[in-house]
């Protein structure tokens, strides 16, 4: 029952977040919910034989749940502090304590051979969502009023971007261990290329988008010379959705090969990728699976391996 825990407090959590906005419940209605059910869960994990293993796991589980509130509603106001500057230190904190998490989990679970890929993908998923919690959108009118948000959103996108793609060659190796010989080598080829390409829609947001936010601030229209820039730099966010997306799939049938993990984690990435590529999904849920991914390497008994095959 423990191994359901996380997992089924995720799927609860989440549902009462639907249902708040579906039925319009009152943001302290949805709070004292989510609250008892924590409460409710961290309880329960209490209970287990093995205490720490049985916390750290819950808490990785509600690592993406933890940043879904906005940052105004739960960080309070504090005197003669910047609140982007506070949502900074807590996320930063909030990061640490999933860092941890990972390391106790992790010296449970040495025959997986894609443990080391498991705290990049979970810690490059808690560095997207700390950023794109705050994102304050792309139009340059509020990038110049909230120029240190775009700023802290862009970066992390950056980092977290690098630390995925770290995650996704150690996986790679651990699947060729397992006997995959061809489907994660273009998976993780297909992420690289998408990850270049996003690498430098990242690099106008951090360079041509301030200076333009400057310039529409003080002339009160967009300048002449963006259009091209944003044009380039739109194309270059597509290339990356499409080929990450599809990078995931092919993952998917890797795993689905070699079975170090559970099928539901292969089919999850295929899902994903079937899901979202025609729909043009937010980068958001690429970060998702990699998640789930490092979270079940983690937490999940791994099947018996089987030989792949192309």
């Amino acid at each position: 029952m423990q191994k359901w825990l996380g997992p089924s407090l995720f799927g609860a959590l989440a549902v009462v977040a639907v249902v708040r906005r579906a039925a319009g419940l009152s943001a302290t209605a949805g709070d004292i919910l989510s609250l008892a059910l924590i409460l409710g869960g961290v309880g329960w994990a209490l209970r287990s034989p093995q205490k720490l293993r049985s916390l750290s796991s819950l808490y990785l589980w509600l690592a993406f749940i933890l940043l879904l509130d906005d940052p105004a509603h739960w960080l309070p106001a504090v005197a003669g502090w910047d609140r982007a500057l506070l949502y900074e230190i807590a996320s930063g904190a909030h990061l640490l304590l999933v860092l941890m998490a990972a390391s106790a989990l992790s010296a449970w679970r040495k025959e997986n051979p894609a443990r080391p890929a498991a705290g990049l993908f979970i810690a490059g998923a808690v560095i997207f969502w700390s950023g794109a919690r705050i994102w304050p959108g792309m139009s340059l009118a509020v990038i110049a009023e909230h120029g240190r948000e775009h700023l802290w959103t862009s970066s992390t996108f950056l980092l977290a971007t690098v630390i995925t793609l770290a995650g996704m060659a150690l996986l790679r190796l651990a699947l060729q261990d397992a006997g995959d010989r061809f489907w994660a080598t273009l998976g993780l080829l297909g992420y690289l290329f998408g990850a270049v390409f996003f690498v430098m829609h990242l690099g106008f947001r951090l360079t041509v988008m301030p200076l333009a936010a400057e310039e529409f601030e003080r002339l009160g229209a967009t300048p002449n010379w963006y259009e091209p820039w944003r044009i380039w730099a739109g194309l270059g966010f597509g290339i990356y959705h499409v080929l990450a997306y599809l990078a995931l799939m092919a993952y998917g049938i890797a795993l689905l090969k070699t079975r170090i993990l559970p099928r539901a984690a292969a089919w999850l990435c295929i899902g994903f990728a079937v899901l979202a590529v025609p729909w043009f999904g937010p980068p958001l849920l690429i970060h998702m699976v990699p998640w789930i991914l490092g979270v079940l390497i983690l937490t999940a008994d791994p099947p018996s391996r089987l030989t792949a095959s192309v």
